[in-house]
C-alpha cells in the first residue's frame, strides 16, 4: 500500500494551525485588560474626570482591569455610566489592544438653581449636581419652584445661545407677583423682565437700550429697566 505523505502533512499542518489558534484564543482570553482611555465628545469642561470614571467601573467588588475578556460584559458598564447624573450618554468598547474605551458626552449646565437644594438645571431642563472638578459659570436662579424653573426655561435656553446676555445676565429672581428680576454682571441695575412671554423682542429692547446707555456712559445712572410692556421699555433712574 503506497502511503500519500502529502495527504498526512496536510493533516498535521491542519492539527498545529488548530492548535496554535486555541492556545492563542486562551491566552488572550485571559490578559488582562490594559488602561482606560476616555473621549469626552462634547466641551473642555470635565465635570467628570478620568478618576471619577475609573471609580464608577467596578464589576462584583472587583475592578475591570481585571475582568477576564469573557466576563466582562460592556453593556453592563455602560448602564453603571449612564445612571451617573454628571453624564448624559456613555458608550463603553474594548480596543484591540485590550485598553478599554469610554466614550462620554456630559450633561451641561444651563443654570445653578439656589434654595433648599443647590444644583444645576441642565440643557434638557433636568437635574444636574455640582461638581468637585469644575464649576460653570452660569446663571444663578432663585425663589424658583418646579413651575417657575419650567416657566424660565425658555428664556434660559435664550440667553445660553446669544453671546451679550450670556456674559451679563448673572442672576433671575421670581418675585412673588410672578416678575422674573435679572440682574446683570458689574451693575446694580436691575432688569424687570415681568412674565416669561414675547421673549425674543424683550431681550432685543434691552439690548437696544443697553448698548445706547453703555456707550452714552449712563449705565450707572439707570436702578430698573422695566420689559413688562414689549413695545417699550421703561427706564428708573437712580435718586439724586
Amino acid at each position: 500500500m503506497k502511503i500519500n505523505y502529502r495527504f498526512i502533512q496536510i493533516v498535521l499542518l491542519i492539527g498545529v494551525l488548530i492548535f496554535l489558534y486555541s492556545f492563542s484564543s486562551k491566552r488572550n482570553q485571559n490578559r488582562a485588560l490594559g488602561k482606560l482611555e476616555i473621549e469626552y465628545t462634547n466641551g473642555k469642561n470635565i465635570f467628570i474626570t478620568k478618576e471619577n470614571v475609573d471609580n464608577l467601573l467596578i464589576v462584583k467588588s472587583q475592578p475591570y482591569r481585571k475582568k477576564l475578556k469573557d466576563s466582562l460584559i460592556l453593556n453592563d458598564l455602560e448602564k453603571i455610566l449612564n445612571q451617573n447624573p454628571m453624564i448624559a450618554k456613555a458608550e463603553v468598547y474594548q480596543t484591540i489592544t485590550k485598553d478599554l474605551g469610554v466614550k462620554i458626552t456630559q450633561k451641561e449646565p444651563l443654570a445653578r438653581v439656589i434654595g433648599k437644594d443647590i444644583y444645576y438645571l441642565d440643557q434638557q431642563g433636568g437635574e444636574m449636581p455640582l461638581s468637585s472638578s469644575f464649576s460653570a459659570r452660569v446663571p444663578l436662579l432663585n425663589g424658583m419652584d418646579s413651575i417657575g424653573l419650567k416657566e424660565v426655561f425658555p428664556l434660559l435656553k435664550n440667553i445660553e445661545k446669544d453671546d451679550f446676555f450670556k456674559k451679563n445676565i448673572t442672576e433671575i429672581h421670581k418675585e412673588k407677583s410672578g416678575d422674573y428680576i435679572l440682574s446683570l454682571r458689574n451693575s446694580e441695575m436691575k432688569i424687570n423682565f415681568g412674565q416669561i412671554e414675547e421673549i425674543d423682542q424683550k431681550l432685543m429692547n434691552f439690548k437696544a437700550f443697553y448698548k445706547k446707555i453703555y456707550k452714552d456712559e449712563l449705565l450707572d445712572k439707570y436702578s430698573l429697566i422695566n420689559l413688562k410692556f414689549t413695545n417699550q421699555v421703561v427706564s428708573t433712574k437712580k435718586e439724586a
